[in-house]
């Protein structure tokens, strides 16, 4: 089990950013004495939930964006790979080097996008991505591995950024002076 959170703020003019990273990388040999052929089967549930917000008094520029990214590979020992994305759709997401003849990959359960960015660059906005049902299961299903070494690594990424530009109290006065002055000499040449 793994929880994984990158948050940010900033009160004035500045960046602010975070990153949360995990990574899991797992090295097993698999010696199959059966017809030379094995599988694989990964199965997890992650309930992913990103969201960007910008709500600023004195905003005048700036964005706010979230990332998640999350990816799976078995390589053998020549660098051939089964990988696999989670996206969210009940299609077959993972993909297998053709140098791994005979070896398949199907996608068993992807409940949500895992690989997903999320942004927003205006005032008085608030966007989020969470199906709010809780926990989605996620699951893949690899056979025809032959006998060899095989590393299974899973990598899983999430962070935002954050910037924004407000105009500094001294600037508000400066310019209210020079509207006032624009005001005042507009009226004198009218008189």
């Amino acid at each position: 089990a793994t929880r994984q959170i990158a948050e940010s703020e900033i009160q004035g003019s500045g960046d602010g950013s975070s990153n949360a990273e995990i990574t899991s990388n797992t090295g097993f040999t698999m010696v199959f004495t059966v017809s030379g052929t094995g599988g694989l089967n990964v199965s997890f549930q992650a309930d992913p939930y990103l969201r960007s917000v910008i709500s600023a008094l004195n905003f005048l520029n700036g964005n706010a964006q979230s990332n998640i990214n999350t990816s799976f590979s078995l390589t053998n020992g020549s660098g051939a790979q089964v990988t696999w994305t989670p996206n969210g759709t009940q299609g077959n997401d993972c993909t297998v080097d053709a140098a791994l003849a005979g070896v398949t990959c199907v996608e068993t359960n992807d409940g949500e996008d895992l690989n997903r960015n999320l942004s927003t660059s205006s005032n008085n906005t608030d966007f989020n991505y969470s199906l709010g049902a809780g926990f989605s299961n996620f699951g893949i299903s690899i056979a025809g591995l032959t006998d060899g070494t095989w590393t299974l690594a899973f990598n899983a990424v999430t962070s935002n950024s954050v910037r924004a530009q407000v105009p500094e109290p001294g600037m508000l006065s400066l310019l209210g002076i020079g509207l006032m002055g624009l005001g005042y000499s507009r009226r004198r040449k009218v008189s």
